[in-house]
């Protein structure tokens, strides 16, 4: 069972990756962050070229922003920070 290749809205596998979501999950930032930003992917046509906007700029800024934000990241930059990787006064 193959999903289709021209409606991608929906995933047919037999076997889903993801089940079920915790609703506190999808409203944090990079949840909130990345929706907006994969709304500008919904036509994977590798024949269609990507047309970059400013809205589209702004998506990708607004992700890496919130990712770069969580404690997972912050927890890295504090590591590299001490093993002389990464300056703290330094951003991502």
């Amino acid at each position: 069972n193959m999903a289709s290749t021209k409606d991608f809205s929906h995933d047919n596998a037999k076997d889903k990756l993801i089940t079920s979501v915790d609703d506190q999950s999808i409203t944090g930032a990079t949840y909130k962050a990345y929706n907006n930003l994969i709304s500008f992917y919904n036509h994977p046509d590798v024949d269609t070229p990507e047309v970059a906007t400013s809205d589209w700029d702004a998506s990708i800024e607004a992700f890496l922003a919130a990712v770069v934000n969580t404690a997972v990241m912050q927890s890295a930059q504090d590591f590299l920070t001490k093993q002389g990787k990464h300056k703290s006064c330094q951003s991502w």
